[in-house]
């Protein structure tokens, strides 16, 4: 069974705490909620949401298991995947100036609650860093690394939330 939820249900449900919206949502981004039940003792959440950017956009989607209790907002890791993508995209078009934001919005959305316990990161030394050569005039070779430590904090958030998390 498939119901889905335009983003109006999606602010209802928050206002009942069943999730939340991210910071970084706007009215330029849109959300569905799809309940999909799988069998009748096992359902699962498919978060679809898009991103855009200029005119162009992206959708990213995350399927949660729907259990007893609170668990964390995933639509953000939905928002960060697609942030990723068109970040991606911007880039392979020559766009680095796009790329970063997208990275940069991706990164925001995603959040700090990302890491598995027990992992370390050093990846704010690497933005910093990604940050120093667009600075100096390698916008190409920061936004590469800011779109590659977002897949890498995307990849280790689906570590951490893999008790919750179907794909």
């Amino acid at each position: 069974m498939i119901l889905r939820y335009p983003t109006y249900w999606l602010v209802i449900f928050t206002m009942a705490g069943c999730c939340a919206l991210p910071p970084s949502m706007n009215e330029n981004s849109m959300t569905d909620l799809t309940l999909t039940t799988d069998d009748d003792v096992n359902p699962a959440i498919s978060i679809a949401v898009s991103r855009q950017l200029e005119g162009d956009e992206a959708e990213g989607s995350v399927l949660v298991r729907r259990r007893a209790g609170l668990s964390p907002d995933h639509s953000r890791l939905a928002g960060a995947r697609a942030w990723s993508l068109l970040g991606t995209r911007r880039l392979q078009a020559g766009d680095a100036v796009a790329a970063t934001q997208c990275a940069l919005a991706g990164l925001d959305e995603l959040g700090p609650d990302y890491r598995p316990r027990g992992v370390m990161d050093s990846s704010g030394l690497k933005i910093s860093a990604a940050h120093g050569r667009i600075r100096d005039g390698f916008p190409v070779d920061g936004a590469t690394v800011l779109l590659r430590i977002l897949r890498e904090r995307i990849a280790l958030y689906l570590i951490r939330y893999a008790d919750d998390i179907v794909e």
